[in-house]
């Protein structure tokens, strides 16, 4: 993202640099807090029960 900063100020390719710029913060943010969201509510399964927690109940 910070290597688009330069670009901004450029007349031909600054509106380019400022959307990509912009997905790129977009990206990360669903890659930090949705992906392991969606894997969560997928792949979570209940914790096991065993003989002893039976007992101790």
């Amino acid at each position: 993202m910070l290597a688009f900063i330069p670009l901004c100020f450029n007349i031909f390719w600054g509106p380019m640099a400022i959307v990509m710029i912009g997905g790129l913060i977009g990206a990360t943010i669903l890659t930090l807090f949705a992906l392991p969201a969606l894997y969560v509510l997928a792949f979570d399964r209940p914790a096991r029960r065993t003989h002893q927690d039976d007992r101790h109940a």
